[in-house]
């Protein structure tokens, strides 16, 4: 969650000054560049000292709150944040963030309902209608999703997190060709995100282009070695070509580092039994089985009650 710590000029409200209105704004001044530089308790007293001196200060409620936010205290980032809102209720940045603090504790609802509300002040909002798709894609609203990071992409066609997570929605829906094209694009404009690739391939696996799907999932690897699920990927894409000595190389590294991965054990052995090594193949079903796997239970019954 980035920060937003800013000096919302169009809360502040014109002062022909005074002592005390110069020291709420030096208060406010000193608490953002506090949190600029990471010191939050300071940041924080700075804010309350502009608070005492007048709690009708938005911009000291909204910067204290993505304070807060910052620091992992979402309670108090929503108390904070509704008292900007209360004070100031058109402009859409407190709502903005308010969203985000109800969407860290999970309050899905809450924040779909914050996000809408900052669109409403903010029709051209594009962070707005990708954080709320993002939400939708939590609850598993994927058309909803898709809708919203559609508006994301019209007001700002260079977002790249929104060309992925439509992907992701599209995917879920198994529409797999859209999905390919949104993921076409976030390439397009951010080649160094192995998990791009990795989603790609994995959407032309789902059309049966296992070639091009192999080529995606093996760039993703050059990237990042480690991602288990881009190598779980390619391992079935290379089970579907007959390279059942390559798919055994992926299945072996993910069982090494994820011993309780039922799929690793039950794709293994589906590659055993290609080769016709019907033990070892029984072996790691049996495996999966004992770990829960119903899927690995099938081929048990299927190949190893001799």
């Amino acid at each position: 969650m980035k920060m937003r710590i800013i000096l919302l000029l169009a809360f502040i409200s014109s002062v022909a000054g005074g002592s005390a209105q110069d020291s709420i704004r030096y208060y406010i001044k000193r608490g953002i560049t506090m949190a600029k530089i990471g010191d939050y308790p300071a940041a924080l007293h700075s804010f309350d000292l502009a608070l005492a001196l007048d709690s009708t200060k938005a911009e000291a409620w909204y910067n204290k709150g993505l304070v807060r936010t910052e620091t992992g205290d979402f309670p108090g980032a929503i108390s904070d944040l509704t008292r900007a809102i209360r004070l100031k209720p058109g402009y859409p940045e407190p709502w903005f963030c308010r969203a985000e603090a109800k969407e860290a504790q999970n309050d899905l609802d809450g924040a779909i309902q914050d996000y809408s509300k900052a669109i409403a002040a903010k029709a051209s909002y594009p962070e707005a209608f990708h954080n709320r798709g993002l939400v939708w894609l939590k609850k598993g609203e994927n058309m909803s999703a898709i809708m919203d990071f559609t508006r994301a992409i019209q007001y700002q066609p260079d977002l790249t997190d929104a060309y992925y997570n439509r992907g992701l929605a599209r995917f879920n829906e198994k529409m797999y060709g859209a999905a390919v094209a949104d993921f076409n694009e976030a390439i397009k404009l951010d080649p160094r995100q192995a998990l791009y690739f990795t989603s790609r391939g994995a959407a032309k696996a789902a059309l049966g282009l296992y070639e091009e799907a192999l080529l995606d999932l093996d760039h993703s690897l050059e990237m990042n070695p480690d991602d288990v699920n881009a190598r779980q990927d390619r391992a079935l894409a290379r089970l579907h070509l007959a390279m059942y000595y390559d798919a055994l190389k992926d299945y072996d590294y993910i069982i090494d580092v994820d011993p309780a991965n039922t799929e690793a054990w039950t794709g293994r052995g589906v590659a055993h039994q290609y080769l016709e090594e019907r033990a070892a193949a029984c072996a790691d079903w049996k495996k999966a089985v004992q770990l829960g796997s119903l899927k690995a239970g099938a081929y048990v019954d299927k190949y190893c009650r001799e």
